[in-house]
């Protein structure tokens, strides 16, 4: 089954000075991402549904920090995905898209350790700086995918 999972943003890792520092991806307006995921029964247990999100290949921004990013839906492919029916394999992929707009995403570097946070405790997430926009680096030489460095 089609559905649309809604996220606030996706965590990334980037090596800065011999550590790895969490980002936060998500809108650079700070709304929910709407993204394209599949819903059915769970793997282990099939009395229980699951879910997963569908991904591609990134777009410039993204892959500054990874090689595959979710895919992000407009309303107009959320109606499209969810009703799949009539719909054709070519209009169902275009639904798990890249942001044609490198800036409609941003980075936003985390102050805390996001890896040890107790439930309940928001501090972690806690962003700092201002957000890291595809303004802010440069394209990938040669269309290569390749992990920013940012700070250096």
């Amino acid at each position: 089954h089609h559905a649309v999972a809604c996220l606030s943003y996706v965590v990334e890792w980037i090596e800065e000075g011999g550590a790895k520092a969490p980002y936060l991806i998500g809108r650079k307006d700070r709304q929910l991402m709407w993204t394209p995921a599949f819903v059915g029964p769970n793997l282990d247990n099939k009395e229980e549904f699951g879910f997963a999100i569908c991904t591609r290949p990134p777009n410039g921004f993204f892959s500054h920090f990874h090689d595959r990013m979710v895919g992000v839906l407009t309303s107009d492919l959320a109606k499209v995905w969810i009703h799949p029916e009539g719909h054709s394999e070519k209009e169902l992929l275009a639904c798990v898209r890249a942001p044609d707009d490198d800036d409609e995403l941003a980075a936003f570097k985390v102050k805390g350790d996001i890896a040890k946070r107790k439930s309940g405790d928001w501090s972690a997430i806690e962003t700092q700086g201002r957000p890291v926009t595809s303004a802010d680096l440069g394209k990938p030489a040669g269309g290569k995918v390749k992990q920013a460095r940012l700070g250096e």
